[in-house]
């Protein structure tokens, strides 16, 4: 078996999922162009996930991301279409509704597992 073909059999049965805090975000225009509403299911990651070139043609735009709550593992499916100037690396900004998705406004901020879906 060659090392390639090992390489993705071991990587394909693996979830690399990241360790961060979810907060929420009033969504309007984003980083990847057109507006989007508070009800959509949208998120915002850290510079550290960007390509660094024309926002607007960055290839995590429209890339979908599982976000889980780390206590109760509810998880929520969001699409990134913007940028989180004020996250950490491991970070992830949601639309309400996708916050709401797993814990209510009022909490603010809690811990997170994503991952790229």
């Amino acid at each position: 078996m060659s090392n390639f073909l090992m390489f993705a059999l071991i990587f394909s049965c693996c979830v690399f999922a990241v360790r961060g805090d979810a907060t929420y975000y009033d969504v309007g225009v984003t980083s990847c162009g057109p507006g989007f509403l508070n009800d959509q299911l949208i998120g915002a990651l850290s510079d550290a996930h960007w390509s660094g070139g024309d926002t607007e043609s960055d290839p995590i735009c429209g890339r979908k991301v599982r976000v889980t709550d780390f206590q109760s593992r509810k998880s929520v499916v969001v699409t990134i279409q913007d940028k989180c100037d004020d996250c950490n690396s491991n970070d992830i900004d949601l639309s309400p509704a996708a916050f709401r998705a797993l814990r209510p406004l009022g909490t603010g901020r809690f811990k997170v597992d994503w991952d790229f879906a």
